[in-house]
């Protein structure tokens, strides 16, 4: 049971992780491309 259970928390932390990089990976783009009524700044 244990191992079982162990098992399954592991696999779902991997994709907590995966979520967790994507939210990252959109939320730099997003600071990054939309230049919605700015100037354009330094890239």
């Amino acid at each position: 049971m244990m191992i079982r259970f162990d098992i399954v928390l592991r696999r779902d932390m991997r994709r907590a992780h995966l979520l967790w990089m994507k939210n990252i990976m959109m939320t730099t783009l997003g600071a990054k491309i939309p230049r919605h009524g700015t100037h354009h700044t330094a890239a």
